[in-house]
């Protein structure tokens, strides 16, 4: 039966263990990471925090966590800090463009941990990961949906294997299918066959990266 001398004795080393575990990941991470007080202010940043913010950890430890917004959204920010600590149920997650120090605005996703001590919020732990290029890609993805579906010609999109992936409101009305009816059917199934290249032949074309343009009789539902 162990002592109560061995127990500590293990629970030290199984600390010293856990912490070590910590800095090595705080270190290494590639994800910026900050632990910041109730009031905002900056009490430690991993390297990854750094190099993305381009801020020396002098410039940054014992400033306040607002310093990676405008000068003019800081106090703004601040608020929004305070108020987690005392939220009931805060969010773990969210969103929201910084500066870094070269004026460069980046979009981010933070995830926020707290600890406590006795059971009362003592510190934040931000993990940080930089989501612009994702954002943007979403941006784009969204615009050229719009174009699409507002298009007065019929697109439509083909899986590698010649199968209708998307089919938009103006291939409704021109050929009378609705999406439903067309998305996962062979591109051919709209072709008339004796007046229609190969299916075959347009795709190996459109695989290697070549521009097909054709003519063809297609085939409206009412046909």
């Amino acid at each position: 039966m162990l002592t109560d001398q061995a127990i500590r004795t293990q629970v030290k080393q199984l600390s010293y263990a856990n912490e070590t575990h910590f800095r090595y990941l705080w270190e290494t991470s590639s994800d910026a990471m900050v632990l910041s007080d109730t009031d905002g202010i900056v009490l430690d940043a991993n390297p990854a925090y750094l190099h993305f913010y381009g801020y020396t950890a002098e410039q940054v430890i014992g400033q306040s966590f607002a310093l990676i917004f405008p000068q003019e959204k800081r106090a703004w920010a601040l608020r929004q800090y305070k108020d987690i600590f005392t939220s009931d149920s805060p969010p773990s997650t969210f969103e929201m463009v910084v500066h870094c120090a070269n004026g460069s605005k980046r979009i981010v996703e933070s995830r926020a941990s707290f600890l406590t001590t006795a059971g009362r919020r003592i510190a934040l732990l931000s993990t940080i990961r930089d989501i612009t290029e994702r954002k943007q890609a979403e941006a784009t993805a969204a615009y050229l949906a719009t174009i699409v579906q507002s298009a007065n010609d019929a697109i439509l999109c083909l899986s590698a294997e010649g199968l209708i992936q998307s089919w938009n409101p103006a291939a409704e009305r021109l050929l009378g299918y609705s999406a439903a009816e067309a998305i996962g059917n062979p591109i051919s199934f709209i072709f008339v066959p004796e007046t229609s290249p190969k299916a075959e032949e347009m795709l190996d074309l459109l695989q290697a990266g070549e521009v097909v343009e054709i003519e063809t009789v297609s085939l409206s539902k009412e046909a």
